[in-house]
C-alpha cells in the first residue's frame, strides 16, 4: 500500500456469529443472513469494549450480518457509511453450501476449523478469486482513508480481515466473531492488536 498522509490507524470488527457460521456454510455475498442469539450477545459484548474507544465513524459492509452488528455496537450514534468493497468474497456457486459438500465435490475431506483464506481446492469459475478480493478490499480501504475523516471502525467479514492482513502486514490471520482489532500504523509498518 503506498504511503501518504491519509493513511492512519483504524479499527476492525468482524460481524457476530450466524447459524451459517456454526454449520460451516459458505455465506459469501448472499443477502438475508442474520446473527443468531450468540452473535447478538457477541455484538453486545463488543459494544461495551468499543464504547470508550476513540473512533468517530463506522464503515460497514452492506450485508445484513454486518449491518446488524453495526446497529448493536453503535451505542454512541456515530455516522455510518456502507461500502460494498468490504463485503465478503463472492464464492459463486459455493454460496449456501457447507464446507463438507464443497470438498466432497473434489473427493476430499475438509480441514478442521473456519476457512477464510485460500481453499486448497479449485474455486468455481463463477467465484471471485483471492487476488480479485484483495484488490477490491485495498481499493475500499484507500477510498475510506480519502473520504472518511478521523479514526474509523470497519465492520465486515472474516475474508475482509484476511485480505487486510495480507495487504497491510504481509501475513494471513483468521478473525474471531465480534472481537475488535486495532490496525496500528507506525513508521516501521502495520501492527495488529486484539482489543479485550
Amino acid at each position: 500500500m503506498p504511503k501518504n498522509s491519509a493513511i492512519r490507524s483504524f479499527y476492525f470488527l468482524r460481524h457476530g456469529e450466524t447459524d451459517w457460521n456454526v454449520e460451516g456454510r459458505s455465506q459469501g455475498q448472499l443477502p438475508g443472513i442474520a446473527l443468531n442469539e450468540l452473535g447478538r450477545q457477541q455484538a453486545e459484548n463488543a459494544a461495551k469494549i468499543l464504547h470508550n474507544i476513540a473512533f468517530t465513524h463506522i464503515v460497514s459492509s452492506p450485508l445484513q450480518r454486518a449491518m446488524e452488528t453495526t446497529h448493536i455496537i453503535n451505542t454512541r450514534n456515530l455516522p455510518v457509511t456502507t461500502h460494498a468493497g468490504f463485503m465478503e468474497r463472492n464464492s459463486g456457486s459455493w454460496q449456501g453450501k457447507i464446507k463438507a459438500e464443497i470438498y466432497a465435490m473434489h473427493g476430499r475431506t475438509p480441514p478442521a476449523g473456519p476457512l477464510h483464506g485460500p481453499y486448497d481446492i479449485p474455486l468455481p469459475e463463477d467465484a471471485e478469486t483471492y487476488p480479485q478480493m484483495d484488490a477490491r478490499v485495498e481499493q475500499a480501504l484507500h477510498e475510506t482513508f480519502a473520504n472518511v475523516a478521523g479514526t474509523f471502525l470497519i465492520v465486515a467479514h472474516g475474508g475482509v480481515f484476511f485480505s487486510l492482513n495480507k495487504i497491510l502486514r504481509g501475513q494471513t490471520m483468521q478473525s474471531k466473531n465480534a472481537v475488535p482489532y486495532h490496525f496500528h500504523h507506525t513508521a516501521g509498518g502495520w501492527q495488529l492488536n486484539e482489543i479485550v
